[in-house]
């Protein structure tokens, strides 16, 4: 039984690091933000901010911070397909639907097409 136990926790512990490596790149990117947390699940993302209400300024400021981040450590966003920004409550906000490949495509935008391009790819929460 005590094998079984411990092949478990080694088998898990890979994922659990990658999921929580995520989560803390993710948080270093949004430093300046009210963040209550930050989970990772599957393809998903999920941002839960310290605002009442998420407006679009504020989650445009967001991606663009995520797809900055993005810059420096690339495997922040490996395998994410969805990043979710929703206010404190998880009852509003925005769904950017990407991950790598789009803000690798952001980060190569004039600064000019950055709003149009972020809510092209966006729907509301």
């Amino acid at each position: 039984m005590k094998v079984i136990v411990f092949l478990l926790l080694v088998m898990s512990s890979p994922v659990l690091s990658f999921a929580d490596s995520i989560e803390i790149t993710i948080r270093k990117s949004l430093t300046p933000w009210n963040i209550k947390s930050v989970q990772h699940s599957g393809s998903n993302l999920t941002i839960i901010s310290g605002e009442n209400k998420v407006t679009d300024q504020i989650y445009r400021a967001m991606i663009g911070g995520i797809c900055m981040g993005y810059l420096m450590e690339p495997e922040s966003l490996s395998g994410i397909t969805e990043i979710q920004v929703l206010n404190k409550w998880k009852k509003q906000g925005y769904i950017f639907e990407g991950g790598g490949e789009e803000c690798q495509e952001y980060n190569n935008l004039p600064i000019k097409d950055t709003k149009i391009y972020i809510l092209g790819k966006t729907r509301m929460h």
